[in-house]
């Protein structure tokens, strides 16, 4: 519970990531990973949502995944776990957004933060992905944080409910055959 004071901003960016086949998949690794994906940022958000609508303001960021929209074989809990905070992000909005709370989430493709190295940093693996992404990169932290950012400014504030896809393009094209060799 949250004692005085006003809570302004809340970004949900915690998450893990679990490579296994679906019909290997524990129970107990996907409860791990539905608790750290889905049930934080619930619990998160639920705590902060009644000093936000008390004070009719906020902006709740939730950082998703490019897999909750897109399937990669061996990411089945993965990808569900994004779908899940983009469905509570809709969600929430329908729920708080006559309090004046903006809620979005952000759907960065790989980003090379310490797990995205670890899963893509084998250029073997990185390559083909790679060249689906018109960008030919993989995206930067920073760049996600300045949308963060900007999703968490005033200058939002008519964006709500929206899952914004951050990923170097690689939404416009359906295979790597799409993009420009150039």
């Amino acid at each position: 519970k949250i004692a005085g004071g006003t809570v302004d901003i809340l970004v949900n960016c915690a998450g893990m990531t679990l490579l296994d086949h679906a019909v290997q998949l524990s129970p107990d690794k996907l409860e791990k990973l539905m608790d750290v994906n889905v049930r934080a940022p619930f619990i998160f958000s639920q705590t902060v949502a009644p000093a936000m609508m008390a004070q009719r303001s906020g902006k709740i960021v939730n950082v998703s995944s490019l897999s909750s929209v897109r399937s990669l074989p061996l990411h089945s809990a993965y990808c569900a776990s994004k779908a899940a905070i983009d469905a509570l992000t809709r969600s929430f909005t329908s729920e708080w957004g006559c309090y004046n709370i903006q809620i979005n989430s952000v759907l960065p493709t790989i980003v090379l933060t310490d797990m995205g190295k670890e899963v893509w940093g084998d250029p073997e693996v990185a390559t083909p992905m790679l060249n689906m992404i018109p960008a030919r990169r993989f995206g930067q932290p920073h760049e996600v944080a300045d949308l963060v950012l900007f999703l968490s400014s005033n200058k939002s504030d008519f964006i709500n409910g929206q899952a914004i896809s951050i990923d170097g393009g690689i939404t416009c094209v359906t295979t790597s055959d799409s993009v420009s060799k150039t």
